[in-house]
């Protein structure tokens, strides 16, 4: 995924969401610890271009691979772009920072928000029953 000055936090979301369906990443302006959480008062607007928050020549593609932790890959956001990240984990209708699951896979961790969706769908149409 490519991180460009003038492409927008919003699109960035989008592109990984398609990606990875039952996640969502945020970018927030301060940094976060390992299995920490970060404030939800420090999220970045969507509509805020990754020009007015990486330093020059913090152009770049991230690859990402299903297989990588979402510790490694909000590591290396941070690495190369100077990035605040956190991954968020579907949970019923809740969205829950990964935070005591960062060591999981980005598959799995998605695995698990796409099941819970399936799970919170069965359970919705069994009540209205």
């Amino acid at each position: 995924m490519k991180i460009k000055k003038n492409k927008t936090i919003k699109a960035f979301k989008e592109e990984f969401h398609k990606i990875f369906p039952g996640l969502k990443i945020e970018f927030f302006s301060t940094a976060h610890g390992h299995h920490e959480g970060s404030n939800k008062r420090t999220i970045y607007d969507e509509d805020t271009l990754f020009g007015d928050i990486i330093q020059q020549g913090k152009e770049g593609e991230l690859i990402m691979d299903a297989n990588m932790r979402v510790s490694e890959m909000e590591a290396k956001m941070k690495q190369l772009f100077d990035l605040n990240v956190q991954v968020y984990r579907r949970s019923n209708d809740l969205w829950l920072q990964t935070i005591s699951t960062d060591d999981l896979t980005l598959e799995t961790q998605n695995r698990k928000g796409l099941h819970s969706i399936q799970e919170n769908t069965k359970l919705k149409q069994w009540i209205s029953k």
